[in-house]
C-alpha cells in the first residue's frame, strides 16, 4: 500500500482505456487525480482498479454529478475515490445521474475498498435489474444521502462505514431491499437508517449510532430482520416502527438514545432476547393501536417508564424483566390491552404496574417486586385481569385499587389482596 501523496496524471485516458477493454478484463489505473468531464459509463463487464490498493491514491473527479454509472453485468470498482466538484442537490431533482457521485442502473457489480464522498448522494442503486455488492467501502460527507436503494432496486453491504451525511445515511424505499452485515451508519443529520414505501432490509452486527434523528427506523408497510445490531447515542429514538410495519429484532442492544429507545406505533414490530436501557424517556412504547411481541427482553435504567402500553394497542409480552425505572415499570393506558406472561417488575421508583384510562391489560404468572410505592395501581376506569402473579416486598401497598377503577379480575394471586 502506498504511502506516498498521489500525484496529478493526465497521461492516462480512462475514456479510451474502458473503450478499448475487451469484456472481462481489468484495468490498473495509475496513483494520480483525474478530472472526469462526463461520468464514467461503465456498460461492460470490467474492472476498474486502482494502481495502489490505497484507495486516497486515486482519484476520479467528476465536474459535476456522477463519476460513475454502472449498467454492466458484473463490472468491479476497487481501491479507488469518487468523488464531485458539483451536483444537483435539492431533494426535486429526478436526474440521479447529475445529482449523485456513483449509480448503478443494472447488474451485480462490486464495489470494493473504495471512498465515496463529495456532492449529492453517495451511491444510488436503482431499478429492478440493479443488485450491486458493496464491500468494505466508505461513504462519508455526502451533502445529501449516503447510500440510496430505490424502484426496486437491491443491494449487499458489507462492512461497509456510512456517515456524516446531510440526508438519511442509508435509505431504502419502493419496494427495495438491502442487506448489510457489519456496517456502521452514523453521525448523519437526518436518520441513521430509513426502510420506508414497501421495502425489505437484512441487518446483522450493523451499528446505527449518533444521527441526528432516529437510528433506525421502519415505516409504510416495510419489513427488516435485525441481529445482533446495536442503536444507541441517537439524538431522537433508537428505533421507530410505524405505519402498518413490522420487523424482527433479536439480540439487539438499544441505549442511550436521547428520547424514546423503541418505538412501536400502529405496527406489529417483535422484539426478541435484546437489552434497552439507560434511556433518558420511556425504554419500550406500544402506541396507536400497535400489536407485535417482546420475549426474553430486559428494560432498564428509564427516566420514564420502561414499558407503555397505550391507544387501543394490544402487544404480547412474555419473559421479559423491568427493572430499575425512576418511574412505573409498566404503564398501561389509554383503551390498551396487552398480554404480560412470566414477567418480572421490580425496583421501579414508584411502582411495579400502573392501569389508567379505561386500558385492560391481563398478567399471568409475573412477579412484582421491590418496588418503591406499589406492586399494581389501577385508577381512572382502567381495568384488568391478574392471575397467578407474586407479589411481595413492595413499599406501601401490593395492590392499590382505586375507587375510580373499573373491573378488576384477581385470581390466585399471593397475595391476591
Amino acid at each position: 500500500m502506498s504511502t506516498s501523496s498521489p500525484k496529478t496524471t493526465n497521461s492516462f485516458d480512462l475514456y479510451q482505456a474502458l473503450i478499448q477493454a475487451p469484456e472481462g478484463s481489468s484495468i490498473t489505473i495509475p496513483a494520480g487525480e483525474y478530472q472526469l468531464r462526463e461520468p464514467l459509463k461503465i456498460n461492460k463487464s470490467v474492472n476498474l482498479i486502482g494502481e495502489t490498493g490505497d484507495p486516497t491514491d486515486v482519484k476520479l473527479i467528476s465536474q459535476h454529478g456522477a463519476a460513475v454509472v454502472i449498467s454492466a453485468t458484473s463490472a468491479q470498482l476497487c481501491a479507488l475515490t469518487l468523488t464531485n466538484q458539483n451536483a444537483d442537490e435539492l431533494e426535486s431533482s429526478t436526474d440521479l445521474v447529475l445529482s449523485s457521485i456513483v449509480v448503478v442502473l443494472e447488474g451485480e457489480s462490486e464495489i470494493v475498498n473504495c471512498v465515496i464522498t463529495g456532492k449529492g448522494d453517495g451511491i444510488v442503486v436503482c431499478g429492478s435489474q440493479s443488485a450491486p455488492i458493496v464491500r468494505y467501502c466508505t461513504v462519508k460527507n455526502c451533502t445529501c444521502g449516503g447510500v440510496w436503494i430505490c424502484q426496486k432496486g437491491r443491494a449487499i453491504l458489507f462492512q461497509c462505514d456510512i456517515s456524516h451525511c446531510g440526508h438519511a445515511a442509508l435509505a431504502v424505499s419502493e419496494q427495495s431491499a438491502v442487506k448489510a452485515i457489519k456496517t456502521d451508519v452514523h453521525h448523519s443529520s437526518n436518520i441513521g437508517a430509513y426502510i420506508i414505501q414497501n421495502s425489505f432490509g437484512r441487518f446483522r452486527k450493523c451499528s446505527f449510532h449518533h444521527n441526528a434523528l432516529t437510528g433506525f427506523e421502519l415505516r409504510d408497510g416495510s419489513d427488516c430482520v435485525c441481529e445482533t445490531c446495536t442503536m444507541h447515542s441517537n439524538q431522537e429514538h433508537g428505533v421507530c416502527v410505524w405505519d402498518n410495519s413490522i420487523g424482527r429484532f433479536e439480540h439487539c442492544d438499544i441505549y442511550d438514545n436521547m428520547s424514546i429507545q423503541f418505538l412501536s406505533l400502529n405496527s406489529s414490530p417483535q422484539l426478541v432476547e435484546s437489552e434497552i436501557h439507560e434511556s433518558p424517556g420511556i425504554g419500550v412504547w406500544f402506541h396507536k393501536g400497535s400489536r407485535g411481541q417482546m420475549e426474553t427482553c430486559e428494560v432498564y435504567n428509564t427516566a420514564d417508564a420502561a414499558v407503555v402500553v397505550s391507544e387501543n394497542s394490544d402487544p404480547a409480552i412474555v419473559d421479559s424483566v423491568f427493572h430499575h425505572s425512576r418511574q412505573t415499570g409498566v404503564m398501561s393506558i389509554l383503551n390498551a390491552q396487552g398480554r404480560f406472561k412470566n414477567c418480572e417488575t421490580f425496583l421501579c421508583n414508584n411502582g411495579g404496574i400502573l392501569v389508567a384510562d379505561e386500558a385492560a391489560p391481563t398478567f399471568i404468572d409475573c412477579y412484582i417486586h421491590h418496588n418503591k410505592e406499589f406492586g399494581v395501581q389501577v385508577i381512572n376506569q382502567g381495568e384488568g385481569k391478574f392471575y397467578n402473579n407474586s407479589f411481595f416486598d413492595n413499599g406501601g401497598y401490593n395492590w392499590l385499587i382505586e375507587d375510580s377503577a373499573g373491573d378488576v379480575v384477581r385470581e390466585e394471586n399471593s397475595p391476591n389482596w
